[in-house]
């Protein structure tokens, strides 16, 4: 299997693609969005491969939790390349690698503002929600360390498993900033 992968959901940019059990990452965290890195970094992984897009057997994306440009930007790149070569997709939602291989418990995700993506684990089981005006006052597990161990590993067990997508389809838990001030406005 050769997968290309992103994360485009949160400040970091990660890119990972898988051929011939090598792995190769480029990562970007800074202030510049990622709309204008996201297919150069994809064409750095990609020419280090000595490949081209059209080898990818499947492209897999992080759906959120997360920014909700940031996933627009990654499920739009993504969706495009896979619809361009014909190849398959997999969606993967952000406590599935942040949860990979961790303990059952309460996981969170910073969503800015004193908010936080939840997620409780209960063995396959992820329940999401959103909380606003987190406080510091909850707990929560230690999350996997490894996000691209754990995004390669979670993209191997769906193409293995055969859970494709005809279409990468966004995880909001919560309206967009745009929505809410539409909202306050009325």
């Amino acid at each position: 299997m050769t997968a290309l992968m992103c994360d485009s959901t949160g400040s970091e940019l990660l890119i990972i693609l898988k051929h011939n059990d090598e792995v190769y990452k480029e990562c970007f965290t800074g202030k510049t969005g990622h709309s204008p890195l996201i297919m150069s970094l994809v064409d750095s992984v990609l020419k280090r491969a000595g490949i081209k897009v059209d080898d990818v057997d499947v492209f897999a994306a992080c759906v959120g939790p997360g920014s909700f440009t940031g996933i627009r930007i990654g499920l739009a790149c993504f969706n495009a390349l896979a619809y361009a070569t014909g190849k398959k997709r997999i969606e993967i939602n952000s406590f599935e690698i942040l949860t990979y291989d961790c303990a059952d418990g309460l996981y969170r995700i910073d969503a800015g503002s004193n908010n936080s993506y939840l997620c409780l684990k209960e063995g396959d089981s992820l329940k999401l929600s959103f909380l606003e005006g987190t406080d510091g006052s909850l707990k929560f597990e230690q999350q996997n360390a490894d996000r691209a161990g754990a995004f390669i590993a979670v993209t191997e067990k769906k193409f293995k498993n055969k859970e494709f997508s005809s279409n990468l389809k966004p995880i909001y838990l919560r309206k967009s900033q745009a929505e809410r001030m539409a909202d306050v406005k009325n």
